[in-house]
C-alpha cells in the first residue's frame, strides 16, 4: 500500500484513510499528529477528509463551497474538542500523581518519625549495656580479690605451681597461705607464664602487692638460678579490666599522666602529684580526659 501522497510505502496502522476518496496518507504527509489522530472520536474519524477533496470545487457552485465551509468548521471542532479531552486527561494525570506525592511525603515523615524513635531507643539499650556490662565486669572482678598475678618467674620442669607460690610468699615474709596456683598465658608469648596466686583474703593480696612494690623483688630474690630480671607483683585483673589496663597505659603515654594504678577493683589515672586521681570505668573516660 502506498501513499497517495509521497508515493511511499505505508503500513495500514501507520496511516489515515480520506472518508471522501478512500485514499490512504501517511500522519505527516497530511500535517497531522498521530497522538491527535488517535485521540479523535470515532465519529470526526468518520468524517475525515483529505485537503484534496476538502477544497476541490468540482462544480464551482455555491452548495459546495457552503459544504466545504461546513468541514472546515466541523474540523475546528473536532480540534477543540480533542484538545479539551487532552487537557481533561493531563488534569485527571496531575491530580492523581498530586495524591500519590502526598501519600509518598506523609510515608516518609512517618518513617523519619520512627526511625528517630529507633536511634533514642537504641542509644538507650546500648547505655542499659554499657552498664550492665560494667556492673558484671565489677563483680567479676570482686570474684577476683583474692588473686594475685606473679609475673616474670620462671617456669620448671614438672613444676608444682603451688610450692613455687609458697617459697615466693615466703622470700616477701608473707605468712597467708595458697589456696591456689596456676599458670595463664602472659601477653608477650615469648616471656614466661604468668603465675596466679589465690590467698586467703582481700586483704593479703593487697598487703603482698605493697610489699612486693617495696621490695622491687628480682629473680635471685627467690631462688640462685632465676636471673636478675624485675618480678612483677599485680592484681589479678579480669579480661576487661586487663585490656582497659593497657589502653589507659598507652594513653597515659601519649598524654603526658604520670600514674596508673588497680586498686579495690578499680582502675584510676593521674597526671602528676598535683592533680586528682581520675576514675576509668571504660573507654569513654579516657576520651574525656
Amino acid at each position: 500500500m502506498l501513499c497517495y501522497s509521497c508515493n511511499d510505502d505505508i503500513f495500514e496502522e501507520d496511516s489515515i484513510e480520506c472518508t471522501s476518496c478512500n485514499e490512504f496518507f501517511h500522519f505527516m504527509c497530511v500535517s497531522l499528529k498521530e497522538v491527535t489522530f488517535r485521540k479523535m472520536s470515532k465519529l470526526a474519524k468518520s468524517k475525515w477528509t483529505c485537503s484534496k477533496c476538502k477544497y476541490m470545487d468540482k462544480k464551482d457552485s455555491p452548495p459546495q463551497i457552503k459544504t466545504l465551509q461546513t468541514n472546515k468548521n466541523t474540523s475546528t471542532d473536532n480540534n477543540f474538542i480533542n484538545l479539551t479531552e487532552s487537557v481533561n486527561f493531563m488534569s485527571d494525570k496531575f491530580d492523581s500523581f498530586g495524591e500519590q506525592l502526598k501519600e509518598i511525603l506523609s510515608e516518609m515523615k512517618q518513617m523519619r518519625e520512627e526511625n528517630r524513635e529507633l536511634k533514642n531507643q537504641n542509644i538507650k539499650f546500648k547505655n542499659e549495656i554499657t552498664l550492665l556490662g560494667n556492673r558484671i565486669n565489677i563483680l567479676e572482678q570482686k570474684a577476683l580479690d583474692n588473686f594475685i598475678e606473679v609475673i616474670g618467674i620462671p617456669e620448671i620442669q614438672n613444676e608444682v605451681c603451688a610450692d613455687t607460690a609458697k617459697l615466693i610468699l615466703a622470700k616477701l615474709n608473707e605468712e597467708s597461705s595458697v589456696k591456689k596456683a596456676f599458670r595463664v598465658q602472659s601477653r608477650d608469648s615469648k616471656k614466661p607464664r604468668k603465675l596466679v596466686i589465690e590467698v586467703n583474703t582481700p586483704q593479703c593480696s593487697s598487703k603482698i602487692i605493697s610489699s612486693s612494690k617495696i621490695q622491687k623483688p628480682r629473680g635471685i630474690t627467690f631462688h640462685d638460678q632465676w636471673g636478675n630480671e624485675p618480678i612483677y607483683v599485680n592484681n589479678f585483673l579480669t579480661l576487661y579490666n586487663r585490656n582497659l589496663l593497657f589502653k589507659t597505659k598507652d594513653f597515659a603515654r601519649e598524654a603526658g599522666f604520670k600514674y596508673v594504678w588497680f586498686k579495690n577493683s578499680k582502675l584510676f589515672i593521674k597526671k602528676n602529684e598535683n592533680h586528682k586521681a581520675v576514675l576509668i570505668e571504660n573507654e569513654s573516660s579516657l576520651s574525656l580526659l
